[in-house]
């Protein structure tokens, strides 16, 4: 395990003042931010982690395989990715809302909460135990 800093960050939405937009800086160059702003804000947690699983567990376009709206939102992809550092974006305004909806890492078709130990999403299922290959899409730089 490579052991680096995985940083959780919050900006301000615009539309919804009391929610924020949550991504992730894996090592301080690659940016992570589901589909939305990946610069500015305020820093929520800076931790160290798996940079491996971190960005394999970002693939495949920065969101983590969350279905934005529908199995949750950039909450749950930066929750998924900072799996990989022990953290999460609960510090962000709108993640309690978020959480009631759609869970910490997000929901299935099913309707069924993703867990790491009882239900991992189909990304931490591929990454977990695996050397994790750079993202084909570069990450937010």
């Amino acid at each position: 395990m490579r052991s680096t800093s995985i940083e959780a960050w919050a900006v301000p939405v615009k539309l919804f003042p009391l929610a924020e937009h949550t991504y992730v800086v894996i090592e301080k160059v690659m940016r992570a931010g589901c589909h939305g702003r990946s610069q500015g804000g305020r820093l929520l947690e800076s931790s160290p982690g798996d940079v491996r699983m971190a960005i394999c567990l970002a693939q495949p376009d920065g969101g983590a395989g969350v279905r934005y709206g529908i199995s949750g939102v950039c909450h749950q992809a930066a929750n998924r990715i900072l799996y990989a550092a022990g953290t999460t974006t609960l510090r962000a305004r709108g993640a309690r809302q978020s959480l009631m909806a759609w869970g910490l890492y997000g929901i299935a078709d099913d309707g069924s909460a993703y867990s790491p130990a009882t239900h991992p999403w189909t990304e931490l299922a591929n990454c977990a135990g695996t050397a994790a290959n750079p993202p084909a899409w570069g990450g937010d730089q």
